[in-house]
């Protein structure tokens, strides 16, 4: 490794151990890695352009840092997102996910309920009360386009 790649690895391992105090501790181990899955994939580039006498560059070392960060941030994020302690936890995660995905047009409960047959009523009512108190789902009733039947309600994520 030449001393720039060297200054490059040094500002990573502050960087990461900056993060792990910052993440959950569910996360804390992919965003450890990252120092470790940098060396390795700049070792792999250091040999895929130099294979006889292979030396990692900070150019190198500099991708494979932005590389193994990107993933394990979209790990951490996916963690987050999916990981639960609980059953009323994973239906929480579960249909705040929804709501999310569902974008700025949102969903109407029935279509919410399709998606979410396993929940019980009560247990899902009980989530939805709660993501609306907290702000971040709100109930919205589009504008009429016309005549004919009223729009229903939509949740919108916030």
């Amino acid at each position: 490794m030449d001393e720039h790649a060297t200054a490059v690895y040094e500002d990573l391992t502050q960087r990461v151990a900056d993060e792990v105090a910052l993440v959950p501790n569910e996360a804390k181990p992919f965003v450890r890695r990252i120092v470790e899955t940098t060396q390795k994939l700049a070792l792999i580039a250091a040999v895929g352009t130099e294979y006889d006498k292979p030396v990692i560059r900070a150019k190198q070392m500099d991708w494979a840092a932005r590389l193994a960060w990107s993933c394990s941030m979209t790990m951490v994020k996916e963690v987050s997102e999916r990981m639960a302690d609980n059953q009323r936890e994973a239906n929480y995660k579960r249909i705040s996910s929804i709501i999310r995905k569902a974008g700025k047009s949102g969903l109407t409960m029935g279509m919410l309920v399709d998606k979410v047959k396993g929940i019980e009523t009560r247990q899902r009512e009980d989530i939805l009360k709660d993501l609306k108190q907290s702000g971040r789902v709100t109930e919205e009733i589009p504008q009429r386009k016309g005549t004919g039947r009223p729009p229903k309600a939509r949740l919108i994520w916030a």
